[in-house]
């Protein structure tokens, strides 16, 4: 996932980031009558609430990048939008 962030190819690890968010909410709702200590670290708020945030920080990484590579290169060529 971030590896995949490191070469230049963030959008796999958005979509393997929102898998792992998508995995998590699935688990908590199955095993929501389960105890934590049975259940496990991975299904409790704190856990989720981290893989949420590198998702959307590594989101946000790719926009912003979008967004500055595609103005920087319209001032270049002169586009106008």
């Amino acid at each position: 996932m971030l590896e995949s962030h490191l070469r230049g190819g963030p959008e796999v690890g958005i979509q393997f980031l929102k898998r792992a968010v998508d995995l998590l909410e699935w688990g908590r709702n199955i095993w929501k009558n389960v105890s934590n200590e049975d259940r496990g670290t991975i299904f409790q708020d704190t856990f989720l609430r981290s893989v949420r945030g590198m998702h959307l920080k590594m989101f946000m990484d790719v926009r912003c990048k979008s967004y500055f590579f595609k103005g920087w290169s319209n001032r270049m060529t002169g586009v106008q939008h």
